[in-house]
């Protein structure tokens, strides 16, 4: 089995094992390593759509009918453009949807063809979280990467407790899942995509910090980023934040991509602080911050005044370093 086929065995089965159990597929060959593993599944039910349009809101009902996330596949380009329109009815009417594309290798893309358009974000807002796996490749510890990928799109589709409820129930239905190879249990693939998720958002940071400009600038920007980091990825954001953890946090085990996050906000806070509190500064920023996604989540705040509130609270941190001088 070469490292595609892998790939798409492994990825398929974690579908299955967080309680996938419909496919529809249009076929292509860009996207038949997944469609094949789909139809070799014994838990999954693969119905074939010509059409994509066609398809995609069959998907859409089938995640009405049956509240879980049918998956659309179809192959790369202009294919997947014609899932756009299911893909925004799904997000507008809140129904679960899990959306695989395939895509043209890195060398392919942007040739003028049809197939080889920009698929980054090509659904935009209306999805709940984007991923690009990029092209499969056999490094160590492979198999393990690749099934946190469908575990937190269930979650982001759903919530992390209908991940839990599947995954004790494809426990009790097998006694050795194949899930178990690689994770200990529910909590470590949790713990695993919260290390994700930090990384990510250290990136974030990184790109709303500008590079010139007044702290004033710098807090805000990435105050908002911050907010909108938590508002696009909330399943990976209870992962980091709200889920019960055996993450250590400013220790001497700490992932390094929790770690780097730190450092990126304490880079801009230390714009408005000396150096002996700075740390401390960045841990009272960073609660601030979760503390308004906390409460907005649910519903404690007042609507329409986000910006606002972000506004006092970066003029509360730069107000600090006029009264400094």
């Amino acid at each position: 089995m070469d490292v595609a086929q892998s790939f798409a065995a492994t990825f398929v089965d974690e579908l299955a094992a967080q309680g996938v159990e419909y496919a529809c597929v249009s076929p292509g060959s860009r996207s038949a390593p997944i469609a094949m593993a789909m139809q070799r599944h014994p838990r999954i039910k693969v119905i074939v759509h010509i059409d994509e349009r066609s398809g995609s809101f069959f998907g859409v009902g089938l995640g009405k009918a049956t509240g879980k996330p049918a998956v659309l596949l179809c192959t790369s380009g202009t294919a997947a453009a014609e899932f756009h329109a299911a893909v925004v009815e799904a997000s507008f009417s809140r129904t679960p949807l899990i959306v695989l594309t395939a895509d043209r290798p890195p060398e392919l893309l942007d040739v003028g063809a049809n197939q080889a358009i920009d698929q980054q974000h090509l659904y935009g807002t209306a999805v709940r979280w984007f991923f690009d796996p990029g092209v499969p490749v056999d490094i160590p510890g492979a198999p393990r990467i690749w099934r946190r990928l469908p575990a937190r799109a269930v979650a982001e589709a759903e919530g992390w407790d209908a991940v839990t409820t599947r995954r004790l129930s494809t426990e009790i239905e097998y006694s050795q899942p194949v899930l178990y190879k690689h994770f200990t249990g529910m909590e470590q693939i949790a713990e695993a995509v919260a290390i994700d998720g930090f990384g990510e958002l250290a990136d974030v940071i990184r790109a709303a910090r500008p590079r010139a400009g007044t702290a004033s600038d710098a807090l805000t920007r990435i105050a908002h980023a911050y907010l909108d980091f938590a508002r696009d990825n909330p399943a990976v954001y209870d992962a980091m934040f709200t889920r019960a953890t055996t993450l250590r946090f400013a220790a001497q085990d700490t992932p390094p991509p929790l770690t780097a996050a730190f450092a990126e906000l304490r880079q801009a806070v230390g714009m408005v602080a000396d150096e002996h509190d700075a740390d401390a500064l960045t841990e009272l920023f960073w609660a601030a911050l979760h503390g308004l996604v906390t409460l907005t989540r649910a519903g404690r705040l007042r609507p329409g005044y986000d910006s606002e509130r972000l506004q006092l609270l970066v003029n509360e941190f730069t107000s600090r370093r006029e009264t400094m001088r």
